[in-house]
């Protein structure tokens, strides 16, 4: 797929769906240097939609991997009203990161609470954003509900355990932290 979107790259330098396809083909295996000067070359002609919402989240995790979280976030950001709906939710996740490893903790928080939890996913990212922002109580119950959904999650037990530790709860913690080690 790599080779045949260059390809058509290499035969409509100017098409922007094109260079939006293999950017994010090429992003996917972290081919950032190739990536980077066919989306801006796709952002330079003046992209719209879905293609647009495309280029910037693609633009967004090569920032990521250069470890430029405030202009990841911007791109996240950009992208994400343009994006359908499951894509719009991984772009939100990906803001909400963005500003937690800005140490912007609060902003996370209050933007994961825009949006009601519905899955056991949903009350993890929530009980996850809301342990960075040092709400341990309501951690432990977001985490609680997520755990009533999908006991199994390694990771829901693990900030558990974060949480009760965190609040001074010993025992909680470490009882907490064996189903995650399981």
């Amino acid at each position: 797929a790599t080779k045949a979107w260059l390809k058509i790259v290499r035969d409509y330098p100017n098409d922007g769906e094109s260079l939006v396809s293999a950017g994010v083909i090429l992003g996917a295996q972290e081919r950032d240097d190739q990536v980077t000067p066919l989306l801006e070359r796709a952002l330079a002609a003046g992209l719209e939609g879905e293609l647009l919402g495309q280029a910037l989240f693609a633009r967004g995790l090569i920032y990521v991997r250069e470890e430029r979280p405030e202009e990841a976030y911007d791109a996240f950001e950009r992208a994400e009203p343009t994006l359908d709906p499951d894509s719009q939710l991984v772009a939100r996740q990906n803001r909400i990161a963005m500003l937690q490893e800005l140490g912007r903790a609060e902003e996370a928080l209050a933007l994961e609470l825009e949006r009601e939890p519905v899955s056991a996913e949903d009350f993890y990212n929530r009980g996850l954003a809301q342990v960075k922002a040092g709400k341990y109580g309501e951690c432990i119950e977001s985490i609680g509900r997520a755990l009533q959904m999908a006991p199994d999650e390694a990771n829901s037990h693990y900030t558990l355990a974060c949480a009760h530790a965190l609040s001074g709860h010993r025992k909680e913690a470490l009882a907490s932290i064996a189903p995650a080690i399981e």
